[in-house]
């Protein structure tokens, strides 16, 4: 996922020089063995020596590199419960906190930290909440304070591209380019760039070659599925995003169309699961509430779809689709009084729209 976390080392306590401690550290750091065994094992150690909180940093960690972030999250909260300005801690925990989709909580994690990995997933932080040039500085930052990472050049240039600003992303990419000449973000920019112009085929070529020196890279495998989606490939594209949603479980687009290949697969429990989780993590998604409420309906859950389409009329009230789906539902459920009211403001919304197409086009 991101770049690994940079660890200072503590010195041992008392209780970690016991020999039951010894043991289960041992064991919790050993990568050879299974990540089951290796959780177990750093809860033990823990349960040795609670008091030390770079066990829990340690674990968060671990957990982190597994793609467990609610897990990790608890776990370095833990350790912050004991040892509140830890800085290391701080800095897991915004680690934890970007890729659930909890940004500003990042940020304020990171408060009064300026070192380089801070600065990084500030950075990070900036980028989810679409503050581009606070994204940049901090990346900026990061990488002027000794952050070598090829994933900072590449955000950079995305920040860049996002600023129109060709000059400095000419000179990020160049920079990326010949520090990092075969890196997994040297292929995804180049397949992002023929993605963009609809060359499908020489972007599906470099995105493979992104996974190929980096599995866990971010969106490679969003933009396969999407490919994949829309040659017909639904298989391939269910595969894709499955592993996207994986990698990036707060990503909302990767649910959405998580979702639409499953109904396209006619596994519909899966798709309302999706759509759900989609919601939850952008109620903003009018498509995604449609689906839902769509599905919902076909499988008889009228209650549930009622309450999804009168919260999607809510928060999109210039919008005819809901209120014409929810007097489908009320007529289904056999309240013909809410169907026509709800009818009615259908209508309504359509003439306003066609009044508005109609003004634009004699302008």
């Amino acid at each position: 996922m991101f770049p690994p976390l940079i660890l200072t080392v503590a010195a041992l306590s008392a209780c970690e020089q016991s020999p039951a401690f010894t043991a289960a550290h041992s064991e919790a750091s050993n990568p050879a063995i299974a990540l089951e065994a290796r959780r177990h094992a750093y809860e033990r150690s823990i349960s040795i020596c609670p008091e030390d909180p770079h066990l829990y940093r340690e674990y968060g960690d671990l957990l982190l590199e597994q793609h467990l972030f609610d897990k990790a999250l608890a776990w370095i909260q833990k350790g912050l419960a004991l040892s509140p300005d830890n800085p290391d801690l701080r800095i897991a925990q915004a680690a934890a906190l970007i890729p659930l989709n909890r940004p500003a909580e990042a940020i304020a994690t990171l408060n009064g930290l300026l070192t380089p990995e801070a600065q990084f997933y500030r950075g990070m932080s900036y980028r989810l909440m679409q503050q581009h040039t606070k994204s940049r500085d901090a990346f900026l930052a990061s990488w002027d304070a000794g952050y070598r990472n090829a994933y900072v050049l590449y955000a950079m240039i995305q920040e860049d591209y996002a600023l129109h600003d060709k000059q400095n992303g000419l000179s990020h990419f160049e920079l990326l380019l010949k520090t990092y000449p075969d890196s997994a973000w040297v292929h995804l920019l180049l397949a992002d760039a023929y993605f963009v112009k609809g060359q499908n085929e020489p972007a599906r070529a470099e995105y493979l070659k992104a996974i190929a020196r980096k599995p866990d890279i971010l969106e490679a495998n969003f933009r396969l599925g999407y490919i994949a989606f829309q040659a017909g490939e639904r298989d391939s594209a269910l595969r894709y995003f499955q592993n996207e949603v994986t990698l990036n479980p707060g990503y909302a687009d990767a649910r959405v169309f998580l979702g639409e290949t499953l109904l396209q697969l006619d596994r519909r429990p899966q798709a309302i699961e999706q759509f759900r989780a989609a919601l939850a993590l952008d109620s903003n998604s009018a498509l995604a509430y449609k689906r839902l409420a769509t599905l919902l309906v076909e499988t008889n859950q009228l209650d549930q779809a009622k309450q999804e389409l009168t919260k999607a009329a809510e928060k999109f009230p210039a919008d005819p689709a809901f209120p014409a789906q929810l007097a489908r539902v009320f007529t289904l459920m056999h309240q013909p009084k809410e169907a026509e009211i709800a009818a009615a403001r259908a209508r309504t919304l359509t003439a306003e729209q066609h009044r508005a197409h109609e003004a634009l086009l004699n302008q």
